[in-house]
């Protein structure tokens, strides 16, 4: 697996990220999709979604076990590896933080980026999860999940 992520880690490009060298990653979000919480289904047509996501990783991982070329910007080389992948991503699947993601206003609330149609850069939650509890726990009341005990 180490010569699938050397061909797959520098394949995409961010466009709202205004430092190119920040644009390294491409392998690290097929493991993911950021769909709003609010929202109850996938659509590629959903903030969070882009062309080299948890979706669409499976989707070219299938492609290459169905003999067709994975699309771009996936390299995947045999059905072997496709089925290593899918095997995981399946798993990332139904990690609930894996499909899903709480998007903050600057108040500290969540927002719907597919309703407001921004996202507010002073929010982002990407890499510091110290509020955690806070929006949990909004999020569970919002979506009837019922809090632990």
């Amino acid at each position: 697996m180490i010569d699938y992520v050397g061909r797959n880690w520098v394949n995409c490009v961010y466009p709202e990220v205004p430092n190119t060298s920040a644009n390294t990653g491409c392998h690290n979000t097929y493991h993911f999709d950021d769909v709003a919480v609010q929202r109850d289904r996938f659509d590629r047509n959903y903030a969070g979604t882009n062309d080299h996501d948890l979706v669409a990783a499976i989707n070219a991982a299938i492609a290459v076990l169905l003999d067709r070329p994975a699309p771009p910007p996936f390299d995947i080389k045999s059905k072997r590896e496709a089925l290593f992948m899918l095997a995981h991503l399946v798993g990332d699947l139904s990690q609930p933080l894996h499909v899903a993601a709480p998007y903050l206003g600057p108040d500290g609330g969540l927002v719907d980026p597919d309703v407001t149609h921004t996202i507010d850069p002073s929010t982002e939650t990407a890499t510091d999860n110290r509020d955690r509890p806070a929006y949990t726990n909004d999020l569970r009341s919002s979506s009837g999940v019922s809090q632990p005990r």
